[in-house]
């Protein structure tokens, strides 16, 4: 005897293939939250859909499906079930479908990489502004001393591949014999810093310290303010961050090393 679903009784499937099961489906569906109406009424509309389907490809004489119907109907809407599947996987080195989804992605993407000495004047003044606030955390991560001292402190700004050709692209000299394709490396002098961010680095300052002596105590001086000089910038176009490196000094005041 076969055995019987315990929730429909049913003997057209066995307990483990409850799945199948009328009763089971329509409590999964209250589960994920979809009404029992609008279940039955997408159920409806399907095999509506099917039925006409199947009206179309039959045979008026045999009554069933032949395969040059099944078939001509395949190729017709082949591209619609292949074109931009989910699941399918592109072999190496085939072409990207341009209609596709993920094509279209990749041509925004390379159009927006490629976009190059367009930089409005809002968009350059924030990128400095970012450049200058990730420097106060650099020079607060180094210690000066108040006779005088220097660090080189690190700054990092994400951009993109446009954005750092209009705003230092042209700015002071190239690093490195080779050109790569991904890294771009620039040595800024101090004047080219000047020009580059005019007045947006005037008036910083750091906090002091006692010179650093044999058995005594390090001890807070105040505030001085400080000259940033030249900068070595390095830029990534696969993450686009712009790690830059400042020459940070301040003047001191006098010989307190004693």
């Amino acid at each position: 005897m076969a055995p019987t679903c315990l929730h429909c009784g049913s003997t057209s499937h066995q307990r483990r293939s409850h799945k199948d099961c009328p009763e089971n489906t329509k409590n999964q569906n209250v589960e994920n939250g979809i009404p029992q109406e609008e279940s039955n009424k997408g159920q409806t509309q399907g095999r509506a859909n099917a039925e006409t389907l199947a009206d179309s490809l039959v045979d008026t004489a045999s009554g069933a499906i032949s395969r040059d119907a099944f078939v001509a109907w395949y190729m017709s809407n082949y591209s619609s079930f292949t074109k931009d599947s989910v699941g399918v996987k592109r072999k190496k080195g085939q072409p990207l479908d341009e209609n596709s989804s993920s094509g279209n992605k990749k041509r925004k993407k390379k159009a927006a990489s490629s976009d190059i000495d367009e930089l409005t004047k809002k968009r350059r003044t924030a990128l400095l502004k970012a450049v200058k606030s990730s420097l106060r955390k650099g020079i607060t991560s180094k210690k000066f001393y108040e006779y005088g001292s220097g660090n080189e402190c690190p700054s990092e700004v994400l951009m993109t591949m446009g954005e750092f050709n209009a705003l230092l692209g042209n700015v002071g000299k190239r690093v490195g014999n080779t050109a790569s394709k991904t890294v771009f490396k620039r040595d800024l002098s101090a004047d080219d810093v000047a020009a580059l961010f005019g007045d947006l680095l005037k008036g910083m300052q750091t906090k002091t310290f006692s010179a650093p002596r044999f058995m005594c105590k390090q001890r807070k001086t105040g505030k001085q303010d400080i000259d940033v000089g030249r900068a070595f910038v390095s830029f990534s176009s696969n993450t686009n961050k712009c790690k830059m490196k400042f020459v940070v000094t301040n003047v001191g005041c006098g010989d307190n090393f004693w």
